[in-house]
């Protein structure tokens, strides 16, 4: 019977402990959660970047990037009042404000976000090149004496005593 007792006891009191090593206010803690989206094509893009910033001091409180569906979620947040930016390289940055977490709005899903391809009309583009003089191939080496002005106006054998590396009996 004193055994009976005695596991009684250190039963209440290991579950009294560990009751007290949970943490007190689980469900205190807020998320934020949404999907990116190209606006043209509406496919999910990823590893965009979403940023979640305090409307009072702009300070950074959390951030996070897409999944291959172009999911994004930030949780463990406090109450307040926030701003969020969503941004990616060649796209318009999107800032999503207010971003309200509070007691009643726990979970806020954003749905789906769009992000705007970033469009510039540039002016006609030249591209210009010079062949190279020697060029060294696999089995050859090619002379190209189309620039060469001593070459010009003159016969193969004055091209091949100007090319580098050829000796030309004559």
């Amino acid at each position: 019977m004193r055994t009976m007792t005695t596991m009684t006891t250190l039963f209440s009191l290991l579950l009294a402990s560990a009751s007290f090593a949970l943490p007190i206010d689980v469900t205190s803690k807020l998320s934020v959660t949404g999907k990116v989206v190209d606006q043209k094509t509406y496919t999910p893009m990823e590893y965009v970047t979403a940023v979640l910033f305090s409307a009072a001091n702009s300070k950074m409180i959390a951030g996070t990037i897409t999944d291959k569906e172009g999911f994004f979620s930030l949780s463990m947040l406090d109450s307040g009042s926030y701003y969020l930016e969503i941004s990616y390289i060649g796209f318009e940055k999107k800032r999503i404000s207010p971003v309200m977490l509070n007691k009643k709005n726990r979970k806020m899903d954003l749905g789906e976000v769009t992000l705007a391809p970033v469009t510039e009309e540039i002016n006609e583009v030249v591209i210009s090149g010079n062949k190279s003089a020697i060029e060294f191939r696999v089995d050859k080496r090619v002379v190209n004496v189309d620039k060469n002005i001593n070459a010009q106006g003159g016969t193969a054998i004055n091209a091949l005593e100007n090319a580098p590396s050829v000796q030309v009996d004559a």
